[in-house]
């Protein structure tokens, strides 16, 4: 699940202190530059395939995003992905 979420209702996400705001009022702030993945979670059964509802993990990349851990490049690449969306 990739490309424009304008629509989507988010109903719960942490981590906003890392991620920056990417939602107003439940939807997604796609106008702002917030891009948004659905990574699928195999051990919960989720995929991104799943109709009507997909599931998963969402994965944010947003310009007001952190740039990773100082000091601790493992702690960024476990919480990165190579194209810099937040896990």
């Amino acid at each position: 699940m990739e490309g424009d979420h304008a629509g989507v209702c988010v109903l719960c996400f942490g981590c906003c202190g890392a991620a920056g705001a990417i939602t107003s009022n439940n939807r997604i702030l796609t106008d702002k530059g917030v891009r948004v993945r659905l990574a699928p979670l195999p051990s919960l059964g989720f995929t991104a395939q799943e109709s009507p509802f997909p599931r998963g993990e969402l994965m944010v990349n947003s310009p007001n995003q952190f740039l990773g851990y100082l000091g601790s490049p493992k702690a960024t690449a476990d919480s990165l992905d190579a194209e810099g969306f937040y896990r």
